[in-house]
């Protein structure tokens, strides 16, 4: 028994004829008779008595309508209900902002998730990081994919779904003896001329903290968006740089050395998602959650 029988089924009630009742569905009389036999087949018993006059329903099928007609109330509303949600879905343009640093495998999430969901207009914009979480506040973004400092940074409202720990290195030359410890201290970083891809980065903000803490200032620094061209001025004994460790080149330059900075500086790469986007599409937002999530699991 399925739904579409309950509504030939229905339409046979309604009509109390086979003929107008098969009409009414666009469909021969004789599959019509068909689909009621093999209902009432499963069901064990005759709904409707049939006569040259028409189908007039017996006490059973009466009874079986009425609770059929719930039913299928409840099946419209569902589909209803269903339609809303795809409509809203597609209305209007998703707007999903992702980080110009470059991480291994976010250009591969996004273009997966696109091809699963064609019905979304998704409109994909790279943005500076440290721009991502103002604009995920003020709505100008529905989905953000960056890195977060989760004690400082301010997120109110903005849900996050974690992708994975970052922690801040320096990157030294190799003829430099500090690319050659295990950690090198913060304080120590004022020993070097710094190279900072920003003056707003979230990295430049942690390292600028954690020296305030310990109470030192943060030294003026060159500013080089270009990671290529920071890596090439630090193998040049120009200077150190900082960088999260998963956003490195792979494999890194010969002539540089990562060093993970000491107490461990992590900033966590997420996703975040607008209050607006979580208020007026809730059903996407879980299909969000759910992707992340299954994607994460595959690559592990």
């Amino acid at each position: 028994m399925d739904i579409t029988q309950l509504q030939y089924a229905k339409a046979v009630a309604d009509a109390q004829n086979f003929s107008k009742a098969a009409k009414n569905l666009h469909m021969t009389q004789s599959g019509l008779s068909q689909q009621i036999q093999r209902l009432e087949g499963e069901l064990g018993f005759a709904l409707f008595v049939r006569s040259h006059r028409g189908a007039i329903l017996t006490p059973q099928g009466e009874q079986f309508i009425e609770s059929a007609k719930s039913v299928l109330q409840s099946f419209e509303a569902l589909e209803a209900q269903a339609n809303f949600l795809r409509s809203s879905m597609s209305e209007a343009p998703i707007l999903v902002g992702n980080s110009t640093i470059y991480r291994p495998g976010a250009a591969d999430a996004i273009a997966l998730f696109v091809s699963l969901h064609p019905e979304l207009n998704i409109q994909v914009l790279d943005i500076w990081e440290g721009e991502m979480a103002e604009l995920l506040l003020r709505g100008d973004l529905d989905v953000g994919i960056f890195g977060i400092d989760e004690e400082h940074d301010d997120l109110s409202g903005v849900l996050t779904i974690p992708i994975q720990k970052e922690r801040i290195v320096a990157v030294i030359s190799t003829t430099h003896p500090d690319a050659y410890k295990t950690e090198l201290p913060v304080e120590e970083v004022l020993n070097h001329k710094l190279i900072y891809a920003s003056p707003q980065t979230g990295v430049r903000r942690m390292i600028r903290r954690t020296l305030e803490e310990k109470g030192l200032s943060m030294p003026d620094g060159s500013f080089i968006h270009s990671v290529e061209t920071r890596l090439h001025y630090v193998g040049r004994g120009m200077g150190i740089t900082f960088s999260m460790d998963a956003t490195l080149p792979k494999p890194l330059r010969d002539d540089v050395r990562a060093v993970p900075l000491s107490p461990p500086l992590i900033r966590e790469y997420a996703v975040g998602v607008s209050q607006t986007m979580q208020k007026e599409r809730p059903a996407l937002v879980q299909t969000l959650k759910t992707f992340v999530t299954s994607y994460l699991r595959s690559k592990k």
